[in-house]
């Protein structure tokens, strides 16, 4: 380009002119355009690179991107969604270990994001909670005991332990899947020896209890209680000592 070109084409009278011819030819000629510019980067890959990032990282470069994408987005909603639910389908692995690690690391954000979803869908979120909690307490029958002794442990401002699956096996395969208290092989909750305020929810303060002697002992001092039932056994309270004093 000649000097005369570029005073001309920099020149504030011209400049309107120039844009509308420029725009015109681009019009007119874009599929060579188009191969002119694909050629280019073949060519100059590096350095087409390089413009093409610091385009992006401009202020300029910025505002336009955002109103492009938002634009797409709005445009092509469906086809953006069908894109999403074919790779989620095809990528369910990596989507799930994705999201756990994300979750890991922005606890915050999910916490606030969570409670937001709750608040607009709260019957949703009733429901779909209320079926996890059937089939979880179906398949490990202790977990709604133990959702319920850190609900009382938060409540009174306790430190909140948790019993997981392999320490409840641990301490039922240790009474022999049956009541430390009364020996009965029946469906079975968690019982605190020292009854939470007194005591810690922890694996040392727990042991296996039928309903009829979790009830019965409630918050009473176990051994004492122990000793005046009927079914009262050396043997029995022998094993709890040891338990408490071995733990999972």
């Amino acid at each position: 380009m000649s000097t005369r070109q570029q005073r001309y084409r920099s020149d504030p009278e011209h400049r309107a002119k120039v844009l509308a011819t420029s725009r015109r030819w681009l019009k007119k000629h874009r599929q060579q355009r188009a191969a002119y510019l694909a050629a280019y980067r073949k060519t100059h890959l590096e350095e087409a690179r390089e413009r093409s990032k610091r385009w992006r990282e401009s202020a300029k470069g910025k505002q336009w991107s955002a109103r492009y994408f938002k634009a797409y987005r709005r445009k092509n909603r469906a086809k953006i969604a069908a894109y999403n639910k074919r790779y989620n389908r095809e990528h369910t692995k990596a989507r799930t270990e994705h999201a756990r690690l994300y979750r890991q690391a922005h606890p915050e954000v999910q916490r606030r994001a969570s409670k937001r979803h709750r608040q607009r869908h709260p019957a949703k979120c009733r429901q779909r909670s209320r079926q996890y909690w059937q089939k979880a307490v179906k398949k490990n029958p202790h977990l709604a005991s133990e959702r319920n002794s850190r609900h009382r442990c938060r409540v009174a401002k306790l430190p909140v332990g948790r019993l997981n699956n392999e320490c409840y096996k641990t301490l039922k395969r240790f009474f022999a899947g049956r009541c430390a208290y009364c020996g009965k092989r029946t469906r079975l909750s968690i019982d605190h020896l020292k009854p939470l305020g007194a005591g810690l929810h922890c694996s040392t303060n727990i042991v296996p209890a039928c309903l009829h002697c979790n009830r019965s002992k409630s918050n009473h001092r176990w051994q004492a209680w122990f000793r005046q039932q009927k079914f009262f056994s050396r043997e029995r309270e022998k094993k709890i000592l040891l338990w408490k004093q071995k733990g999972a």
